[in-house]
């Protein structure tokens, strides 16, 4: 059936449609009628010669710029979340930081070093003064003296941090060793020789108070029978050990701490005026020799016979080597840390260089100045040297290791690790017969 529609725009006469094209007339208006008017994307309707109203092709406008903002959208948002949890994580850890939780044991330590060590006579122990730095708040830094076997390669604390020990010598005998302290006092902690597994360390007991509360240095006698200590100001001799004064000298030298006795034990070589050397009498406090020193030094040690010094100078950073009275050196050489020890006889000296980024210990002849070896094993800077009576060399660097030289075969005998026996103290005191429950911390 046909019927005659008219054109729905122009002036033209209408056109007769059959019943499948109102049929496809009335489709496309009613999608007409059900598209939102409000999406931009949606086809516009034109008027058609045929069917009237038809759609237009597909808007040019693209959908990437609308994904772009979608993405960016989601990538703040996730950002954003992320920024939040690490600043609440931040807030909760100055929290429990400040209210003293520990997120990792207190028993843990950082780090862990020499910074003093003394040699007994026959070379079977050591004392050192060691700083350990704990991975906690309320501990930080502290120092206790460690008591180091240098043939049972073992050690063990002492107990005596509360004292804030900083320096230490031990008797030649190793029986005994005396702790200088913050406030000038100075300690004494004896009969070492007889500690046993199933027995207490001796708790230290007062031996003396020294005028001068900045004690640099203590040193035993040989013989074992006295004690000295050097300060700002002066050097006392004590009697060993009931804590007697012998004597008593002033200095003036503002940085030089010398301080040794001769192999008699009878007389004393300390600093005097401003670059100058004296040697006096132990027990009477008189004065024997002054020695003028041309030089500015910065440290300088004794052979074991008191008849050659061996002086660092910060300029130039040599090492000057010369009779003790002497105004002339024998020999210099230079050096890269201020360590030097002469050995037990006086005729070899050791200092510290640094040769093609290497530390290595540099060995020559007391007398006249020629190398005998380099000893290479140190990576840290080597803080302190000390020749033993057998002969071994003893030095200690800030990294916290003790090794010990073979000179004569030029190789390292044994090394210990302060950082990994600090990590382990209760099997390290094991090794030389002690339990740490037995060490009990002494009251200040």
């Amino acid at each position: 059936m046909a019927v005659c529609v008219p054109k729905i725009r122009g002036n033209g006469p209408g056109l007769c449609r059959s019943g499948n094209d109102l049929s496809m007339l009335s489709t496309i208006r009613d999608d007409h009628r059900h598209t939102p008017r409000d999406v931009p994307d949606a086809a516009p309707l034109v008027p058609d010669d045929r069917l009237g109203w038809i759609g237009t092709a597909t808007s040019g406008r693209s959908q990437f710029p609308t994904r772009l903002r979608r993405v960016t959208r989601f990538a703040v948002l996730w950002w954003g979340c992320f920024v939040g949890i690490l600043m609440m994580a931040g807030v909760e850890a100055v929290v429990l930081w400040q209210r003293g939780i520990r997120y990792t044991p207190a028993s843990s330590f950082g780090r862990v070093w020499a910074s003093n060590v003394s040699l007994d006579a026959n070379g079977a122990s050591a004392a050192a003064i060691v700083t350990f730095k704990q991975n906690a708040k309320e501990e930080g830094y502290w120092r206790d003296v460690v008591l180091i076997g240098l043939r049972r390669g073992g050690a063990f604390r002492l107990g005596v941090r509360s004292l804030r020990p900083q320096d230490v010598s031990i008797a030649p005998g190793g029986n005994a060793v005396a702790v200088v302290c913050e406030d000038g006092s100075i300690h004494a902690v004896s009969d070492l020789l007889n500690v046993t597994a199933g027995t207490a360390m001796p708790r230290p007991r007062l031996f003396a108070r020294s005028e001068d509360r900045n004690v640099a240095r203590l040193v035993f006698s040989p013989d074992g029978r006295r004690l000295a200590a050097i300060g700002e100001c002066s050097v006392t001799v004590w009697q060993w050990p009931d804590g007697t004064r012998l004597s008593q000298r002033r200095h003036s030298s503002k940085t030089l701490r010398v301080l040794a006795f001769s192999e008699d034990s009878k007389k004393i070589v300390s600093p005097g005026q401003e670059r100058e050397l004296c040697i006096w009498d132990a027990d009477s406090g008189k004065l024997l020799d002054a020695n003028a020193m041309t030089e500015h030094a910065r440290f300088a040690v004794l052979s074991p016979d008191t008849r050659l010094v061996a002086s660092i100078v910060a300029q130039g950073q040599r090492i000057l080597v010369r009779q003790l009275g002497g105004s002339d050196p024998l020999w210099q050489a230079t050096w890269s840390f201020p360590a030097i020890a002469f050995d037990h006889q006086g005729r070899r000296v050791a200092s510290v260089v640094t040769q093609r980024g290497r530390i290595g210990i540099d060995v020559r002849d007391a007398l006249t100045g020629k190398q005998l070896s380099i000893l290479y094993g140190h990576d840290d800077v080597v803080a302190g040297l000390a020749f033993c009576s057998d002969g071994l060399l003893y030095s200690w660097d800030c990294g916290g290791h003790i090794r010990s030289w073979n000179v004569d075969e030029q190789r390292e005998q044994w090394s210990l690790s302060l950082l990994q026996w600090a990590a382990d103290d209760r099997s390290a005191a094991g090794k030389i017969g002690l339990t740490w429950d037995n060490v009990s911390e002494p009251d200040a």
